[in-house]
């Protein structure tokens, strides 16, 4: 009997052992099986349960990889190493507060574990505790210094704290470490033209494109004709302008078609149909084909995230020049007849930049960039009417579901349930005074129709504001109100306020 319960152990202990060779070697279906028979002959082999968990996360069923990880905790909660990866997994999904009690449990038991270390400084960085993130990332420096992956995320943590001398230092190491992935790279990119640096910036920012989500996006598209990045002639060309990136990102860069135009292409422009009729109204477009209609042929393509490189942009060579977007004058009648008559200065709003379900890295910038409806009570009792320009969920069911009559605020008006497309939000704006708004795409219409832009910037504002100013060379007609310290709309919403009074009075019926 002993004999055949030792043979048993030293089988299993085989197949363990052979489960976690097959598992290092990326050989997953081999893996799952050796590891399966382990747990069939020992269905409370905590480790076991912990190596199939890895088998999963590995091959991209994460839930299921970390509810076998958590059963392996179950089984054996004293093991650091699984509640290290539970709090790596679930950072992964986005479960930050759980991935940092993972992460913190892991330390309890093994405080020299430096992964954990790491991945609670990251769980820490994405909750919005930067400075909490860096701390963490220096003392994991401390004990392995040239570890590039950290350098990365300790530039990301400075980013976030504003300090974007720092950070770029930091990613300068990172690179020197790992100089070619690209992930490293666009983040220093995006340190420097925070700077100022739009030469080393846009060249950085490139490396994007060797990003295996954009190389994706690339082979999608499956473009016949050569990307242009600058270096050849325009002269009796077509260039095709096409978007990779949001809709505020192409009604910022989508100015460059004038300047192709002036070199001597003939411009297409390719925009997803929301923007199709306001785009009909850019200056320099030969042909305009809304995203999914057959392209027609064309000698070069240029995402238009990538023109301001392309044209080797600086801060002092923007191209300025607004407006460069224009609102239809019957749509802009319809609207002015629909609000009635003018008795107070009028206020578009925009508080929420909405969510992007397929781009769920940008989650937490989104959240540190939108401001709660309840903060703009803030503003109740300026002189001026105000109406909402707000689209996109979950702010515009948020909205819809007030009840102004208990809404301790100024009166909003509901305009934007009939708003279509961006052409009805341009005509919209055009019967305004002044747009006030966070960073998202109504701050970059409003700046590229020439009205008066206030534009509620996070602490971590966007390279593309310069945190340095409180005035923008992209939209001469912007300006920038800065969070103080991280979170505090407050603050800003205090000196809006106050920037509103300036501008219309202080009380009702004062102008």
């Amino acid at each position: 009997m002993a004999g055949n319960i030792y043979s048993t152990a030293a089988t299993v202990g085989m197949r363990l052992q052979n489960g976690v060779a097959l598992l290092q070697q990326g050989r997953l279906e081999e893996a799952w099986q050796a590891l399966g028979e382990v747990v069939a002959a020992d269905p409370d082999h905590a480790l076991a349960h912990h190596l199939m968990g890895l088998v999963l996360l590995k091959a991209g069923e994460v839930n299921e990889g970390i509810g076998l990880i958590r059963r392996s905790i179950a089984l054996d909660p004293r093991d650091a190493a699984a509640h290290g990866n539970l709090g790596n997994a679930l950072r992964e999904t986005g479960a930050h507060d759980e991935a940092l009690e993972a992460c913190e449990a892991a330390l309890a038991l093994d405080p020299g574990f430096l992964d954990a270390q790491v991945n609670r400084a990251s769980a820490l960085l994405e909750l919005g505790r930067p400075a909490e993130a860096l701390a963490g990332y220096d003392a994991a420096l401390a004990r392995q210094p040239n570890l590039a992956w950290v350098l990365n995320n300790r530039g990301n943590a400075l980013r976030a704290l504003n300090r974007n001398a720092e950070a770029a230092d930091s990613f300068d190491k990172a690179m020197a470490l790992e100089p070619g992935v690209a992930e490293i790279r666009v983040n220093a990119g995006f340190a420097r033209l925070a700077l100022g640096d739009y030469a080393r910036g846009l060249e950085l920012l490139e490396w994007r494109w060797k990003s295996q989500r954009m190389v994706a996006y690339l082979r999608s598209r499956a473009f016949s004709a050569p990307f242009w990045r600058g270096e050849e002639p325009l002269a009796g060309k077509t260039l095709l302008l096409h978007s990779e990136q949001g809709f505020g990102d192409i009604l910022q860069f989508c100015r460059y078609a004038k300047p192709a135009a002036d070199r001597g292409a003939r411009v297409v422009v390719e925009v997803e149909a929301p923007l199709a009729a306001l785009m009909a109204t850019l200056p320099g477009v030969d042909q305009l084909v809304e995203h999914g209609q057959p392209l027609p042929a064309f000698d070069l393509h240029c995402p238009m995230m990538s023109l301001p490189f392309a044209f080797r942009t600086t801060v002092e060579t923007i191209p300025a020049g607004v407006p460069y977007l224009f609102a239809d004058p019957a749509r802009t009648a319809a609207w002015a007849a629909r609000l009635g008559p003018k008795t107070r200065p009028r206020v578009g709003l925009a508080w929420s930049s909405g969510v992007r379900p397929d781009q769920p890295e940008l989650k937490a910038i989104n959240g540190r960039r939108n401001i709660p409806l309840a903060k703009l009570a803030a503003l109740k009792g300026v002189n001026a009417d105000f109406f909402s320009l707000q689209k996109g969920q979950p702010a515009e069911g948020e909205f819809a579901a007030l009840d102004q009559g208990a809404w301790d605020g100024p009166p909003i008006a509901d305009t934007a349930k009939d708003i279509g497309d961006f052409a009805d939000t341009a005509a919209l704006i055009e019967t305004l005074d002044l747009v006030v708004t966070v960073d998202t795409s109504t701050a970059h219409l409003a700046g590229a129709l020439g009205k008066p832009v206030w534009i509620m910037n996070r602490f971590d504002a966007c390279w593309r504001w310069l945190p340095q100013r409180l005035d923008s060379p992209w939209y001469p007609t912007a300006r920038l109100f800065l969070q103080p310290a991280i979170g505090d709309w407050d603050s800003v919403l205090a000196e809006v306020r106050s920037a509103l009074e300036a501008r219309f009075g202080d009380r009702a019926g004062r102008c």
